[in-house]
């Protein structure tokens, strides 16, 4: 790989990893979507702990180049590497918890169950909340 080619895969990953935290927040924020009822904001800040700062945002880099490939819009690809991402995330959660892995730290800060309790963690990878999440990246 050249040195332009090389800043070049580096500037787009850059670029992307930037996008996809932006969207990321925007989508975790505690305004409500149409359908919605309510955003408990104790659920929403472990989301946002467990999904933003943090990560190179690969998956969503993978899914926007390869999108790219066939002329997909780059915010609709965004939108699908955003809800890969958030299961991605909550994996990370859900392996960290003391059941599993007992973790104390994922990307150099606490895990989500020592920054919040046991029981905040488990609810952000659960199905319902995997399913709105990525619902809520999937869709908007």
């Amino acid at each position: 790989m050249t040195g332009t080619a090389l800043f070049d895969f580096t500037k787009r990953l850059d670029q992307t990893a930037e996008d996809t935290e932006t969207l990321l927040g925007t989508l975790l924020s505690d305004a409500l979507l149409p359908d919605e009822i309510a955003r408990p904001k104790r659920l929403m800040d472990a989301m946002r702990y467990s999904s933003l700062n943090g990560g190179k945002r690969l998956r969503p880099f993978l899914v926007v180049e390869s999108a790219a490939v066939f002329g997909v819009p780059r915010q609709a690809a965004l939108l699908a590497g955003a809800a890969l991402e958030c299961i991605h995330c909550y994996s990370l959660v859900h392996d960290d918890l003391p059941a599993m892995d007992n973790s104390d730290l994922r990307r150099g800060r606490p895990t989500l169950h020592k920054k919040t309790d046991d029981a905040t963690a488990p609810s952000t990878s659960s199905p319902a909340t995997r399913s709105t999440r990525t619902r809520r990246c999937a869709c908007c």
